[in-house]
């Protein structure tokens, strides 16, 4: 496996949140971006933050995989994912 890339892998999940929208991430995050607790992000494949680009994913947010979907942080690239006991990144 390449060095360059720490990957995080998320496992299949069956989610069920009344009020959350379902957003599908289809390709790669190359600007900044915050994901919210009130949405559940659906990884469609391999999916990398690239260099130069930071990923905030808020405590209680839900990130989901029907198809073996992973993410993956490139050197030069940051994510911040501080869930907290009540509200865990799932």
């Amino acid at each position: 496996m390449n060095s360059f890339f720490t990957t995080l892998a998320f496992g299949a999940a069956s989610v069920s949140v009344a009020s959350a929208a379902d957003v599908d991430v289809s390709s790669n995050i190359s600007t900044s971006t915050t994901w919210t607790a009130d949405n559940v992000y659906n990884l469609q494949g391999q999916i990398y933050v690239l260099p130069g680009a930071t990923l905030t994913i808020e405590a209680g947010t839900l990130i989901a995989s029907q198809d073996g979907g992973s993410l993956a942080v490139s050197r030069g690239a940051q994510i911040f994912a501080n869930g907290q006991s009540g509200a865990p990144i799932t």
